[in-house]
């Protein structure tokens, strides 16, 4: 048994397929950039958003959707670059 991540792949399975241990690392990476993303940008967007809610007055649902969303696209955005780079490149 070959342990990947939190789970275990049998000796066949891994012998099968050269490149796992990269290619798994490689996603858990893309994964943890993703929600980072999500994260920080959601807060930068949301600080700036009550930096412009001085001048443009609106109510506060719409600055909560509007950073949610938002960030919602550059983290998927992120997460599927990244992974579709380590399925063409491996690690």
């Amino acid at each position: 048994m070959v342990n990947l991540g939190l789970s275990r792949v049998d000796d066949a399975v891994a012998a099968k397929h050269p490149g796992l241990r990269e290619y798994a690392a490689c996603q858990s990476s893309a994964f943890v950039k993703g929600i980072f993303t999500f994260v920080t940008g959601t807060g930068a967007t949301f600080g700036l958003q009550m930096f412009l809610q001085r001048k443009f007055p609106y109510p506060f649902q719409w600055k909560v959707l509007v950073a949610v969303d938002s960030l919602l696209h550059s983290r998927c955005t992120i997460f599927f670059r990244t992974t579709g780079w380590a399925e063409r490149y491996g690690s």
